[in-house]
């Protein structure tokens, strides 16, 4: 587990609050810090330090798009009840490892098998991309070469 800085991950998140924020902070921790010990009030702190308002906000645009990435992007993200109403959701089984292309070609399983599955959208689009059957084409020549 990677090692944290109370003392400076507080400061930095106490910048990003607002007055009202900063208050209710305060009084939250002032009565944590009388009734709990040293080890709880320190595993309370890093609590409040990995969640909305005092962490750091997530920066999608520092992502590169991979699944181990997206797998991250994910665990950070606060899920809300309507985000289902949205259509966006998770396949099931997504890898947490990012260990997909290999665990594939081991099953014997090529483009065309992520053509289908592995590719596919949910919820589905609307319209068919332009530039998809080039893409498949150019990879498939791609892998050919190698």
């Amino acid at each position: 587990m990677r090692r944290v800085d109370l003392v400076e991950a507080t400061m930095q998140g106490w910048a990003r609050l607002n007055p009202s924020q900063r208050e209710r902070f305060f009084q939250a921790d002032l009565k944590a810090a009388l009734r709990l010990d040293r080890l709880e009030f320190r595993a309370w702190l890093l609590r409040r330090l990995r969640h909305p308002p005092l962490a750091v906000p997530i920066d999608p645009a520092r992502f590169a798009i991979s699944d181990r990435d997206m797998a991250l992007l994910v665990e950070a993200l606060p899920l809300r009840a309507g985000d289902a109403d949205r259509g966006t959701r998770l396949r099931d089984g997504f890898p947490r490892d990012g260990g997909r292309s290999l665990a594939g070609r081991k099953m014997g399983r090529g483009l065309e098998h992520f053509r289908k599955e592995g590719a596919r959208l949910i919820p589905e689009p609307t319209e068919p991309d332009p530039y998809a059957e080039e893409a498949y084409q150019l990879w498939a020549v791609k892998q050919q070469s190698k």
